[in-house]
C-alpha cells in the first residue's frame, strides 16, 4: 500500500492534504487495465472516479451508428471529467474508455464523491480544476 501512496502522491500532488490520501486509499482499488481493455462503456453506470497512475487513456464518444469520435487522453495524474458529471447526477456513461498503453487506475468509489467534495478542499479544486483543463482544451482546439 505504501507503494500505491508514494505513486499517488507523485502523480496528484495536489491531493496532499491531511486525511484525504489515506481516505481515498482506503476505498479505493487498483486496477491493471491492458492496453486495448475498455475501463467505461456508453450506458453502463459509472460505479468509480478513474485516477490514472501510469499508462494512457483513450476517452472516446460513441455515435448511434458506432462511430467513434475522439475526446481526449487521460495520462498519469489526469482523471475523467465526464466521469464526475454522470456519476454525482446517476447518469450512465456518455463514453468509452480504453486503455491506449497497458495503464494503472486507481478506481475510487462513486460513493465516496459527496464526502470527499465535502470534507476536503484538495478534492474540490481537484475537480474544478479537471472540469477547466478539459474546457480550455476545448477552447484552444
Amino acid at each position: 500500500m505504501e507503494i500505491i501512496k508514494e505513486i499517488f502522491l507523485r502523480r496528484f500532488p495536489d491531493l496532499n492534504e491531511t486525511n484525504l490520501v489515506d481516505e481515498v486509499l482506503k476505498e479505493s482499488q487498483l486496477i491493471e487495465v491492458p492496453a486495448g481493455q475498455s475501463l467505461m462503456e456508453p450506458h453502463h453506470t459509472v460505479k468509480f472516479i478513474p485516477l490514472v497512475l501510469t499508462g494512457r487513456v483513450k476517452v472516446l464518444r460513441v455515435t448511434e451508428e458506432g462511430e467513434e469520435l475522439f475526446l481526449y487522453f487521460l495520462n498519469p495524474g489526469d482523471t475523467c471529467a465526464l466521469t464526475f458529471s454522470c456519476g454525482v447526477n446517476n447518469n450512465n456513461s456518455i463514453v468509452r474508455a480504453v486503455a491506449v498503453d497497458d495503464a494503472e487506475v486507481l478506481a475510487v468509489p462513486m460513493r465516496m464523491m459527496p464526502l470527499l467534495m465535502s470534507e476536503f478542499k484538495n478534492w474540490y479544486r481537484f475537480v474544478v480544476n479537471t472540469f477547466n483543463h478539459r474546457y480550455e482544451e476545448l477552447i484552444n482546439t
